[in-house]
């Protein structure tokens, strides 16, 4: 019997064969297993620990001939419980029904939840039936009537095998009745039944006589094809899905081959969220054609390749940045859009606190010192730079930038955009012969240009500019590390800027929640009242494509060089001394108690906030009452940096 068949091998067994786990862990995890009041799948602990992901899990199961019931699957995601799960099961034995539609009944997941469910359980695409996604002569001689009653669509044809996505993927009569159909391999990928029926209702428009469907395409609100009558399906499904990204707010589409089907996501509000899947072989067509619109060399698959187009796209004027990169089953391609924003940037709209708004307008309304906003990949960086700079954009001072790209246009400043892999260092001493007041360089990547920027500090001009770190205290490490000694980084820097995104609650379908004792725990906060404030959770609508959120806004912390944090910085005292000493001298905000106050206001939720926020233990033996947060986060408290007599 081979080591893929044998029956009598369980879960945490595989998990430590195939490397997973160590022995050690497994004993651990099998004592926290035995631990718990309630009976928790080995899988579902696994996975909540980050030691291997859903998706992992379950290939690790089809690689040995197994298959997790989908009771189990629904709990390795956490959709159910287990009390929840028994329930269930009792019930499908007096009423005879699927599990799957006593979850939905029950309204304990919803449809969509399901497919997600069904479709990493049987390892079949989930694919979005669109009419640009399909091929509309299989409809040819359907009737509508049976598809609407059986919910299928055929999709594609290649060679011997056509793909039909299907409400019931499990309807084997079906499918056999399918393949002597179209005499060929029927594969089966599943989309929700209403989705379907939606789908169906609306792709056919009139009937033939002979039972034939007239399809009525609508025109595409994208369009790069030099004659907006193509016809190819390649350029229409290519089309459809900048489109639809557009459509769903999304910031960047990622393309994604996999072995057997080619997927498709897009980047929602910081999140990836599934759009569809697309059988395997569309994947050269499609990949060469978002090379052919980026203008890069279709023969060249082994070494990444990037450029960028505009477009307008639904009435919008967009800036795409088309990047591929090299993977087993064929080229990634990753598509980031951005809408060019015809209305400035302001610092009251981009999600400061009123204290950290003060802040923030004091620190550059001083003449001179460098001013860095710091944070990972897809914080809001540029945004805030860019709010700075029409903050002080005035007719009596002279603003210039060193830029890569230009990501908004700032009437009265002097943009430069770099070139290629040109490093802003050589053009900064440049620049200042230009009589400037104010320099903004959107990075700083090299020793160089840290130095650079350094002298025009010294030499009194503003200068704003960003980092790529995690925090305050490694944005301080990073800019020693570029060479800044620590005298330097005392007298030039005025202050660091630190932020984290988070999705905003839509208006429209937010209701009021009261948090758990657990959730509020979490929070380094000496004590909360929360009956003196409304919190809210998402729920889901039209208005925010069933997301719970619209749009995203950032938390901050704002370390200012005050005179206690110089001489901190010069004596060479840790930056988690550094810190602690900004939390009592000069009451910095934590990424927790800004989100915290946030989620009071319903602007965010408190999942929300734990979800970015890096909680620091050390923030607790400087712990506030939530009134004191509040108070604080309101400007409701004195605090030394906005007291015009205390000059730092």
């Amino acid at each position: 019997m081979s080591e893929h068949t044998q029956p009598n091998l369980r879960i945490g067994d595989l998990l430590v064969k195939e490397g997973f786990l160590q022995p050690a862990q497994m004993e651990k995890i099998l004592k926290f297993q035995a631990e718990q009041e309630t009976y928790l799948p080995l899988g579902r602990i696994c996975v909540e620990k980050g030691l291997i992901s859903a998706r992992e899990l379950q290939s690790l199961l089809r690689k040995y001939h197994k298959r997790m019931y989908l009771g189990e699957l629904l709990q390795n995601l956490g959709l159910i419980t287990q009390a929840e799960l028994e329930h269930l099961l009792q019930l499908q034995k007096i009423e005879h029904k699927r599990l799957g539609s006593l979850l939905i009944e029950h309204q304990i997941i919803n449809e969509s939840q399901l497919t997600d469910a069904l479709s990493l359980q049987l390892d079949i695409p989930r694919m979005l039936p669109s009419l640009e996604l399909i091929n509309p002569r299989l409809l040819q001689g359907l009737d509508p009537e049976e598809l609407l009653n059986q919910l299928y669509l055929p999709m594609h044809r290649h060679e011997n095998q056509l793909t039909v996505v299907m409400a019931d993927p499990l309807n084997q009569d079906l499918l056999e009745s399918l393949g002597s159909r179209f005499q060929c391999q029927i594969l089966p990928a599943i989309a929700p039944a209403s989705e379907l029926r939606e789908s169906l209702k609306s792709l056919f428009k009139e009937l033939h006589k002979e039972k034939d469907f007239v399809i009525e395409k609508e025109s595409n609100p994208f369009q790069l094809e030099e004659s907006s009558e193509s016809t190819d399906p390649t350029a229409t499904a290519v089309n459809f899905i900048i489109s639809s990204a557009v459509h769903d707010r999304a910031s960047d589409i990622h393309i994604e081959p996999q072995q057997r089907y080619l997927r498709i996501r897009f980047r929602i509000d910081g999140l990836m969220h599934h759009k569809t899947d697309l059988p395997a072989h569309v994947t050269p067509a499609l990949i060469q054609h978002f090379k052919k619109l980026a203008k890069l060399k279709p023969e060249e698959s082994l070494n990444p390749q990037s450029n960028h187009l505009q477009a307008e796209i639904r009435g919008k004027e967009m800036d795409l940045r088309i990047a591929t990169f090299p993977g087993q089953w064929g080229e990634k391609i990753v598509i980031s859009l951005l809408e060019k924003h015809s209305t400035l940037l302001n610092l009251e709209r981009i999600g400061f606190s009123p204290v950290n708004l003060k802040t923030t307008q004091r620190m550059l309304d001083l003449s001179g010192g460098i001013v860095v906003v710091t944070g990972p990949t897809r914080s809001g960086k540029s945004t805030t730079l860019y709010a700075a700079m029409n903050y002080l954009n005035d007719l009596d001072k002279a603003l210039v930038s060193l830029e890569k790209p230009i990501v908004y246009p700032l009437p009265g400043v002097v943009q430069t955009e770099l070139s290629g892999q040109q490093s802003p260092a050589y053009l900064i001493d440049s620049l200042v012969e230009q009589d400037p007041d104010i320099v903004m360089v959107q990075d700083i990547p090299d020793t160089a240009t840290a130095q650079a920027l350094v002298r025009a500090a010294v030499m009194g001009y503003k200068v704003l500019t960003s980092l790529h770190t995690r925090d305050l205290a490694s944005a301080l490490f990073h800019l020693m590390h570029l060479g800044m000694a620590p005298f330097e980084l005392a007298s030039t820097v005025s202050c660091v800027i630190a932020q984290r995104l988070v999705r905003r609650l839509c208006d429209a379908c937010k209701v009021v929640h009261e948090p758990s004792a657990a959730e509020l725990s979490r929070f380094p906060l000496e004590s909360v009242d929360p009956h003196l404030y409304s919190f809210y959770t998402p729920m889901g609508c039209n208005e925010c494509l069933f997301q719970g959120y619209q749009g995203r806004t950032a938390l901050h912390e704002i370390l200012v060089m005050s005179d206690p944090i110089r001489d901190a910085l010069i004596s060479g005292q840790t930056l988690s001394a550094i810190r602690h000493l900004a939390r009592k001298d000069q009451q910095l905000v934590s990424f927790a108690e800004d989100g915290f106050y946030k989620a009071t206001q319903g602007i965010t939720n408190l999942s929300e906030v734990l979800r970015v926020s890096p909680l620091k233990e050390s923030d607790r033996q400087t712990s506030r009452s939530s009134e004191e947060v509040f108070a604080l986060c309101t400007s409701r408290l004195p605090n030394p940096l906005l007291d015009p007599s205390g000059e730092h």
